[in-house]
């Protein structure tokens, strides 16, 4: 077909483009290099502690009236022992380069979830690649801002790429480019960022509403980003959110795939920190979090205020330095 007639694009296109490939009009819908049905990421919902997601939290009664406990910041979870966890089957440390915690007030059995008023909180922990040169002003800078509206840079989802074809194939090297959501090196859309960052993840996505009944719901993999995976020389070995350097290690990989927890991506500290050091770069986090009421039937109009949480983090002198700021929202 593409020998006799002319690709169109995109619908929406109004100029002729260069046929390279089925991904380009989403005519995949079967993935042959993911064998996954499911995983076992818990999304939309309170997350069940792990070795990855270490932190609890038990003060739901520390005040007994709502706007109190939420304007209130002495209790909220430490964010360094979400950043570097220890794997326990071999104590090797890992770094959360991305990941979504959520802790929420538990639901008593005879309640529906959203039917009464729960006490919540999350923590949005994002990391960046910046030059070594730069990373001074940039961290300085990342600690003065509000997050809220997650402005940062940030990798979205990549949904017509196979698990198998990141970061080589032509369908990963067509959609690894700013319009479809993956930034590469950046200051986004705030020319005041004293210099470019590099967001440090790659999100498969297969969706789990497809006609083949492939899978049984949509699947969600974190993936280090293809210039993290050139750096420490990684690649995929065939096990799914999985990938080894050239002497077969694990490096890199996203635990919710075959554990019970969070989604997130965890990258072997030693290796990176000697590669980024070798090559003259360095790295940082970002965390954007909320305490909040959620549920009633209310809600809307009972509406309590919340308390926003940003937070910029390093390492210094071998151990992981930050400071956290909080805003509290007042209920109109």
């Amino acid at each position: 077909m593409s020998d006799n007639f002319e690709f169109n694009g995109e619908s929406w296109s109004q100029k002729t483009e260069r046929f390279e490939g089925p991904w380009q009009f989403y005519a995949r819908d079967i993935d042959p290099s993911c064998l996954l049905i499911k995983t076992k990421r818990e999304e939309w919902q309170p997350h069940t502690n792990t070795w990855w997601f270490p932190s609890s939290y038990s003060a739901w009664d520390l005040e007994t009236e709502d706007t109190k406990w939420t304007r209130s910041s002495i209790d909220l979870p430490a964010v360094e022992p979400l950043l570097e966890v220890e794997r326990p089957e071999d104590h090797s440390k890992w770094l959360v380069m991305e990941a979504h915690y959520d802790w929420e007030q538990p639901t008593s059995p005879e309640e529906e979830r959203f039917e009464v008023p729960r006490r919540r909180i999350w923590y949005m922990l994002r990391s960046y690649i910046v030059k070594r040169a730069d990373m001074e002003n940039v961290f300085d800078w990342a600690a003065k801002q509000n997050l809220w509206g997650r402005w940062m840079p940030e990798s979205h989802d990549l949904d017509h790429v196979f698990l198998g074809e990141f970061h080589w194939a032509p369908a990963y090297l067509y959609h690894n480019r700013p319009y479809y959501g993956q930034p590469g090196w950046t200051r986004g859309h705030h020319n005041e960022m004293p210099a470019e960052v590099l967001p440090t993840t790659n999100l498969y996505t297969h969706g789990g509403n497809s006609y083949d009944c492939s899978v049984d719901e949509t699947i969600h993999v974190y993936l280090p980003c293809q210039w993290l995976a050139d750096l420490m020389q990684l690649h995929w070995a065939g096990a799914e959110g999985r990938y080894v350097n050239q002497h077969g290690q694990l490096i890199a990989f996203d635990p919710s795939v075959d554990q019970v927890g969070p989604g997130a991506l965890l990258v072997n500290k030693d290796r990176l920190l000697e590669c980024l050091d070798r090559a003259g770069y360095d790295m940082f986090w970002t965390v954007l979090g909320e305490k909040q009421i959620i549920g009633g039937r209310n809600y809307s109009r009972e509406w309590k205020g919340r308390l926003i949480i940003n937070g910029a983090f390093r390492f210094q002198d071998g151990q992981i330095l930050g400071t956290t700021a909080m805003t509290f929202e007042a209920p109109r």
